[in-house]
This record gives C-alpha cells, sequence and structure tokens, in this order.
C-alpha cells in the first residue's frame, strides 16, 4: 500500500490545481457577464431617456457591448468602424478603454 500512496498525494495536488483553475475561470466568466450586464442597462437608459442617441438601434448596440465585452477587446479596427459607423460617440468612448 505504501507504494501507491505517493501517486495518490500527486493525484490530489493536480485534482486541487485544476479546482482552482476551474473556479477562477468560473468566477472570470461571471465577472464578464456582470459588467456586460450592467454596461447594456446603461446604454438602455440612454436609449429610453433620449432620441439623440438613436445613431444604432438597441439589439445591435447590444450585440456591440457583448462582443467586446467577451472578445477581451481585440475586434479589428474595420469590424469597430463598422460597428460605430452611425455612432461616433460609442466609437470615441470605446477607444479610450
Amino acid at each position: 500500500m505504501t507504494s501507491i500512496r505517493p501517486y495518490l498525494t500527486v493525484f490530489r495536488m493536480r485534482f486541487v490545481l485544476m479546482l482552482q483553475y476551474r473556479a477562477a475561470a468560473i468566477a472570470g466568466f461571471g465577472t464578464q457577464c456582470w459588467w456586460g450586464f450592467i454596461k447594456v442597462m446603461v446604454f438602455a437608459a440612454f436609449f429610453r431617456s433620449s432620441s439623440a442617441l438613436s445613431g444604432v438601434s438597441m439589439p445591435a448596440e447590444t450585440s456591440v457591448v457583448l462582443a467586446i465585452r467577451f472578445s477581451g477587446n481585440s475586434i479589428s479596427p474595420s469590424s469597430r468602424m463598422t460597428c460605430f459607423k452611425h455612432n461616433p460617440v460609442m466609437l470615441r468612448d470605446y477607444e479610450r478603454t
């Protein structure tokens, strides 16, 4: 039985390491969802309060926010211009981040 003990120890250590990694990945995903939800709600409030920002529709805006949030801010310049061509305020806000 003593010959199995080192293998069980290594297995336990790897299991704990993978458990930590998965917990961090789930927490990161939850954080991205939370901040994406908040950003969409802020834009929804702006769309409801004023028609001055109506250069783009709310579903299109939601798609852009979620694409930026879950892509790690790695959207190509041509895609960014396509998303924001009707709303220079959003383009300026995106370039600041």
